[in-house]
């Protein structure tokens, strides 16, 4: 991290009032390498104007897209997080495919779920209470966007008219006509024939809540 800020001038006191953290605190972390608490590394992070995954790529592959980052001998995988809120309710905003920053997770633990390529699996934010208690509003979800076939029910991260919805989805073999249902008994379950009205965008298989 010291390498990143010497690359953008390194002016530690203009770095510590925009990051908001204590000068000394600032050169223990950049000159003492001073493990920070994760808030004080998503500050420092906004400082610099870089994602929180700056802190995990060397002078060497920073301005590359990488999927898998070396830390202390340890690989990560550098998911995207996409600006889209799947919504858990009546429908949000249409999905673009343009990540906005990185969610960093240990690669052994990612491959005891997923042998997903990294560059396949997407993280997504649920909007809305139609999944609970399954999904509740602000949990992170993790997508395999190669898994888009409905016959195997599950949940999925679907366009539905350019509403972007977090369902149980399935699809009937013989009709073909997809039904997708919520978890919160409160929303009844919709059937779409016209499938040019939907694009599966794939199937979620973690979820993480806040607390």
């Amino acid at each position: 991290m010291a390498e990143l800020v010497e690359e953008q001038g390194g002016n530690r006191k203009a770095l510590s009032k925009k990051s908001k953290l204590n000068e000394t605190y600032l050169r223990d972390i950049l000159e003492k390498g001073q493990t920070p608490t994760a808030a004080s590394a998503q500050k420092l992070s906004d400082g610099l104007g870089v994602d929180i995954g700056a802190w995990f790529l060397d002078a060497g592959t920073r301005g590359r897209d990488q999927s898998i980052v070396d830390v202390e001998g340890a690989e990560f995988a550098r998911l995207p997080v996409y600006d889209i809120r799947f919504a858990a309710g009546a429908g949000a905003q249409n999905y673009e495919e343009a990540p906005i920053d990185h969610f960093i997770m240990s690669l052994s633990l990612l491959r005891s779920m997923t042998n997903a390529p990294l560059t396949e699996i997407g993280v997504f934010q649920v909007d809305g209470d139609s999944m609970e208690p399954t999904l509740y509003h602000r949990d992170w979800i993790l997508v395999d966007r190669r898994r888009t076939h409905l016959t195997n029910p599950g949940i999925y991260a679907l366009n539905v008219e350019g509403d972007a919805v977090i369902k149980r989805a399935s699809q009937h073999i013989e009709t073909r006509a997809v039904t997708l249902a919520s978890d919160n008994p409160k929303y009844q379950p919709q059937t779409i024939k016209k499938l040019d009205r939907l694009i599966v965008i794939g199937r979620m298989f973690l979820s993480i809540r806040r607390h």
